[in-house]
């Protein structure tokens, strides 16, 4: 029975990985079609951002015009 708690918890962790993954994808593409070119400092912060971070990102960048706004969201969400 502990084996199969233990597993669950392992497959958990590795669906969430893989959703997240997922999302960064689609979060870039997005921000690629939006806002232009993304120097590759600003994908390395999107990809360091939590699942829910990165949702609401997704959400963000509607509202985006250029890569200004994405560095500002960035900078609001650290401080």
């Amino acid at each position: 029975m502990r084996e199969s708690v233990i597993f669950q918890e392992i497959d958990s962790a590795a669906e969430e990985r893989g959703l997240r993954k997922g999302e960064i994808n689609m979060v870039l593409k997005q921000l690629n079609h939006r806002v232009g070119f993304l120097e590759p400092s600003l994908k390395a912060q999107i990809e360091t951002l939590s699942l829910s971070k990165v949702e609401e990102l997704g959400t963000a960048l509607l509202d985006f015009s250029d890569v200004a706004d994405l560095v500002a969201w960035l900078q609001a969400i650290a401080d």
